[in-house]
């Protein structure tokens, strides 16, 4: 059996740990900025008077719209390969197909 090495051990430890708090931090500023979309989405739709005179149906599209623009075009989110396999099990889901 070869010696422990604390130090090595202890230094993997804090790799891991290191790397599970980043991919957090990554989620959850992709989260905020998902909800972010969505508010803001359903704000622009719900405060223009031209919409309100569409069907349900029309203001959904419209609120997709708006979410799409400020996801990719205000925040510049690219979507990954988890957010794309999602979408495809998700209807509505981001990448808001």
């Amino acid at each position: 059996m070869p010696p422990i090495n604390p130090k090595s051990e202890l230094s993997q430890a804090m790799d891991k740990k290191n790397k599970s708090i980043s991919k957090f931090q990554d989620n959850k500023e992709k989260s905020i900025i998902l909800m972010s979309c969505g508010r803001d989405a359903v704000l622009m739709v719900s405060n223009n008077p031209e919409a309100m005179k569409l069907s349900e149906e029309e203001q959904k599209v419209k609120i997709k719209e708006w979410r799409r623009f400020f996801y990719y075009e205000l925040y510049g989110v690219e979507p990954d390969e988890e957010l794309l396999r999602e979408a495809k099990n998700k209807p509505g889901a981001v990448p808001f197909n």
